[in-house]
Order: structure tokens, then C-alpha cells, then sequence
């Protein structure tokens, strides 16, 4: 039989409260710093080789290493732009897609919490009251949706001014949209490639080597299924 996993090497001490503590007995190599780190490590030790592929119309859609970082530090350089010194978050609506990977790589990169949230609450709810209370407990500084015309009803909901407790962008303009086509429904957005040609600064550089074990890379929210997320 072909082994397919290492020869595990364990140790294991017993308390006398009647507990055990398994230890692994393999030496912790180095390793890198942050998801960003790793990234960057990949796209110069191999930047030529397909980072993602998406299915597309016709055929496969593929992005290397290098056209990945090219994009992901000027999408980093535009939300160090709009989310400010406090970081504020990026929400996500819209599922898995080569743009969502990018985004979620920048704001890795310059240590801005990604809040990924499941198409579910954008497109199949009608008063998007869940949406509404998660947008209120993260306040994002980005709010990010491929299709402008789909979401947009969930990208007013989010954003709108409402009762004053969301983020709102209407008058205040505390709140960026981000679509594909620069449109949310009749409203103006930004381009998703609009963001990603936004000129590099040394801030970019500056916030990754920043970036450690501490900083939050991710907000998840739960299903909700016993009350709100």
C-alpha cells in the first residue's frame, strides 16, 4: 500500500484530572507570517503559473500569479483609499468568483478585515432585514456585488441611509459600491476594474509587512437560524 500521510510522530501526557494532551513531536518549520505573505511568496517563486480558473462562456477563464498581484495590490491600494485608518471592513454579497478571490486577497494584504456574506441574504430575502443587521454590526467602509442590476435592492439595503444606524453613503458618502459594470441598479458605483488600475503606492508594501498572527482576516457570520447572524 502507498502511504499517502507522513509517519505521525506524537507524544502524549496524561494529568491527573484524567486528561490528555497530544502533542505533535515534529518541530515547527518556518512559516509564513500571513495569508498576504504567502501569496506574494507564490506569485514571485512562480509567476507564470494559473492562480484560479473560472468557467466561463467559452471555455475556462485563468489569472496567474503575476496578473493576480498586479491586480490585487491595485485593488489593496484602492480600498487603503476608502476603508481609512480604522480598517473598516469589505462585505461581500455575491458567491465565489475570480473578483471575490481578488478582493479577498487585497484586503489580506493591507490587514482589512473580508466579510463574506451568503448570497442567499442579497438575493432570495424581500426586505433584506438580515442584511440590514449584519451591514449594522460591521459598518463597511466597501460594499462589493458583480452584478449591479441583481443586487441592487440588497446594495440600497445595505447602504441606504435607512434609520440612521446602517453605514449609509446617500449625502454622507461613508460607503463605497463596488460592481463589475460601475452600476448598482440606476445608481453610479465604482468598477471593479476601475479599483484594480489604481495606482501603487509604498502604503501597499507598508500595511502587508504590517500584517501578523493578530490581525482579523475574515468576519464570519453564523446561519441565524435561532435568531439574527
Amino acid at each position: 500500500m502507498t502511504r499517502i500521510f507522513a509517519e505521525p510522530v506524537t507524544t502524549a501526557s496524561t494529568f491527573p484530572d484524567g486528561s490528555t494532551v497530544l502533542r505533535s513531536g515534529i518541530p515547527l518549520e518556518p512559516y509564513a507570517g500571513s495569508m498576504a505573505g504567502m501569496f506574494r511568496a507564490a506569485a514571485a517563486a512562480h509567476p507564470d503559473r494559473i492562480l484560479v480558473a473560472q468557467r466561463a462562456a467559452a471555455g475556462w477563464r485563468t489569472l496567474s500569479y503575476t496578473e493576480a498581484r498586479r491586480q490585487v495590490d491595485g485593488l489593496a491600494q484602492g480600498l487603503l483609499d476608502r476603508c481609512g485608518p480604522a480598517a473598516r471592513p469589505v462585505m461581500i454579497l455575491s458567491g465565489n468568483s475570480i473578483e471575490h478571490l481578488l478582493l479577498t486577497l487585497a484586503c489580506y494584504t493591507i490587514g482589512v478585515p473580508a466579510v463574506p456574506v451568503s448570497t442567499a441574504y442579497a438575493l432570495l430575502a424581500s426586505d433584506h432585514a438580515t442584511l440590514r443587521v449584519m451591514s449594522c454590526l460591521v459598518r463597511p467602509a466597501v460594499v462589493f456585488a458583480d452584478d449591479g442590476d441583481a443586487y441592487a435592492q440588497a446594495l440600497r439595503a445595505v447602504t441606504g441611509p435607512g434609520d440612521g444606524a446602517g453605514p449609509g453613503y446617500g449625502g454622507g458618502a461613508r460607503c463605497t459600491v463596488i460592481t463589475m459594470s460601475g452600476r448598482a441598479g440606476d445608481a453610479r458605483a465604482t468598477a471593479f476594474g476601475e479599483l484594480a488600475e489604481t495606482p501603487v503606492t509604498s502604503r501597499v508594501d507598508e500595511r502587508a509587512a504590517a500584517v501578523g498572527p493578530d490581525t482579523v482576516a475574515k468576519v464570519l457570520f453564523t446561519s441565524g437560524s435561532t435568531g439574527h447572524p
